[in-house]
């Protein structure tokens, strides 16, 4: 019998309080309006490094297209400013929970000219709470 069966018919998980759910100390009906006091994490839910490169080796493949995995992993503070340009929602989000805040902040600060749109840069600038917002890098070209 599951928990949600336990908690229709009255289980004793439910109104004694204990595993998994706690009746709201204020609702009218404890068994009917459990809330979430302790979240088991099973393991094979939390992504371990060999899944966290593969995802990475996926994302390099998308924001870079042009040349092998493997090497636009190897130059990091490029890779994460491709990602910020070029990566899908998604893919940002990985790659923060990969890389961390502080690598997006270095990589935007050392961005290569030519790289960013106005708009990316910008909203990258806030997202990573850099404000305010410096004027993009410009290629020179030497006469």
């Amino acid at each position: 019998m599951t928990d949600r069966n336990k908690a229709e018919s009255g289980g004793s998980k439910m109104k004694s309080g204990g595993g998994f759910f706690r009746p709201h100390k204020n609702s009218p009906f404890p068994e009917c309006s459990a809330r979430l006091c302790l979240v088991k994490v099973n393991a094979k839910s939390v992504p371990d490094k060999e899944k966290y490169s593969e995802r990475m080796a996926a994302i390099a493949r998308r924001v870079c297209w042009w040349e092998p995995a493997e090497v636009t992993l190897c130059d990091t503070p490029l890779f994460l400013c491709r990602v910020m340009v070029l990566g899908s929602w998604e893919g940002a989000g990985l790659a923060i929970d990969h890389y961390g805040r502080e690598a997006f902040r270095e990589a935007l600060k050392a961005a290569p000219p030519g790289l960013f749109d106005n708009r990316s840069w910008h909203y990258w600038h806030h997202r990573l709470g850099l404000l305010p917002v410096p004027k993009r890098p410009e290629r020179m070209i030497h006469a």
